[in-house]
């Protein structure tokens, strides 16, 4: 019997969430790109928003990005330790700032 997880329903072929799952940090542009369009990931940042509300670097309430803090727990990620809620330009900034870092 197999048993269903997040991850093999979320529309992705094998070899990109294998990739995704296994990324020590970042994951590749396209993949990232193709987990982004999947439901889960559209439910995830719904819920983000609703959690977060604004911006948690100063509380801007525009242009909202859904940030992973990590991949660790891709296709199960907890709202508190693992995506945050940041502007488009928090999230920029805080890119710049860690250039280089793991």
């Amino acid at each position: 019997m197999r048993v269903e997880t997040p991850h093999n329903r979320s529309g992705l072929a094998k070899d990109v969430v294998l990739r995704l799952l296994t990324c020590e940090n970042k994951p590749d542009a396209k993949d990232r790109v193709k987990y982004e369009k999947t439901k889960h990931f559209l439910r995830l940042r719904e819920r983000v928003e609703e959690v977060y509300g604004t911006c948690v670097l100063c509380e801007g309430s525009k242009n909202l990005v859904t940030h992973h803090r990590n991949y660790r727990n891709l296709f199960r990620e907890d709202i508190f330790k693992d995506v945050v809620l940041l502007c488009q330009r928090c999230h920029g900034r805080y890119h710049r700032g860690h250039r280089g870092r793991g």
